[in-house]
């Protein structure tokens, strides 16, 4: 993913994020420059919403935004239905804007539209993100960065004396977790990204094999973000053939 920051000569006050677009706008002498490309980050890596109540209608005119960040839901409801940053209800971490709840206010509309903190940085320049915006810039990553960094033998078929391999991406931090799976069955092996094949006996027939790498980010809870972009699995089918 290339990310395309476009700086004007300029000290006028000022920037804009394209969703769609993967780049972002500043003015380069502008004082606040620096904070202005981590909110328009926001919108262009995380595909954040602004969460500021002017420049539109006073009540908001639309239905439920797709920005992981605004909603027409109250917390009762958001809590009921398990919509949008329902799992981090309640929750305030240190050093991050919070604590979440339902804050009405947002998408340039006062009224009938709610963002998760009071006061974050897709609101006012120099706050922190709060943690469903932080979770929406962890998922933008992984929507275009695979959890398996390469993995081998190549190919779907595998001998039944192989040494299966996966390479999970580095990460700052914990590296990211490997289990591997026999038939759908997990098995305990002593490399965490290598299964040997020829330490195992397996009776005749076709087996499936699976490596599968998780990154167990903390900070993403809600839904099945965690399953569908931090989580991947590579597959190999090994045939063991009949005694002669």
């Amino acid at each position: 993913l290339d990310i395309i920051i476009a700086v004007a000569n300029s000290t006028k006050y000022g920037g804009a994020g394209y969703q769609s677009e993967n780049i972002l706008t500043i003015s380069g002498g502008s004082a606040g420059a620096f904070e202005i490309t981590v909110h328009e980050m926001g919108h262009v890596l995380g595909l954040l919403a602004d969460e500021y109540d002017t420049g539109g209608p006073v009540q908001w005119p639309g239905g439920e935004p797709f920005e992981a960040n605004l909603s027409t839901f109250q917390a009762a409801q958001m809590l009921n239905l398990n919509a949008k940053w329902a799992a981090w209800i309640g929750q305030q971490i240190p050093g991050y804007d919070g604590p979440i709840h339902t804050y009405q206010g947002g998408g340039y509309s006062m009224l009938g539209i709610y963002r998760p903190s009071p006061d974050s940085a897709m609101r006012t320049l120099g706050k922190p993100f709060n943690a469903p915006s932080i979770e929406s810039l962890v998922v933008g990553i992984y929507q275009v960065v695979d959890p398996i960094d390469s993995s081998s033998p190549a190919g779907v078929f595998a001998p039944p004396t192989a040494t299966l391999v996966v390479e999970p991406i580095p990460v700052i931090g914990a590296p990211l977790q490997v289990q591997w799976f026999i038939d759908g069955m997990p098995v305990s092996v002593p490399v965490a990204n290598e299964l040997d094949l020829s330490t195992i006996t397996l009776p005749p027939g076709d087996h499936f094999v699976t490596a599968r790498v998780t990154d167990t980010n903390p900070w993403v809870i809600s839904g099945t973000n965690a399953e569908d972009w931090l989580t991947e699995d590579r597959n190999w089918v090994v045939t063991v053939p009949a005694a002669s």
